[in-house]
């Protein structure tokens, strides 16, 4: 918020494969930063194997995010 103030909501986060939605994931966490190593977990849960490519916008950008996803191939 632009006065500082952090308001209640959900966070909702998005996978799609060519025009299609695949996942979805809803977090209480005001950052994306937050919610990568568990939306990723939930896909390959639900498909069996890890993505492809992974395309996010600089709101996931963190240096824990970096080391996860290298760990994870």
């Amino acid at each position: 918020m632009r006065n500082g103030q952090l308001k209640p909501a959900y966070n909702i986060q998005c996978a799609s494969s060519g025009y299609f939605i695949v996942g979805s994931y809803a977090s209480h966490h005001p950052s994306d930063r937050y919610t990568l190593p568990l939306f990723v977990e939930k896909l390959t849960k639900s498909y069996g194997k890890l993505m492809d490519k992974i395309v996010a916008d600089a709101g996931y950008e963190s240096e824990e995010n970096y080391v996860y996803l290298e760990k994870k191939g």
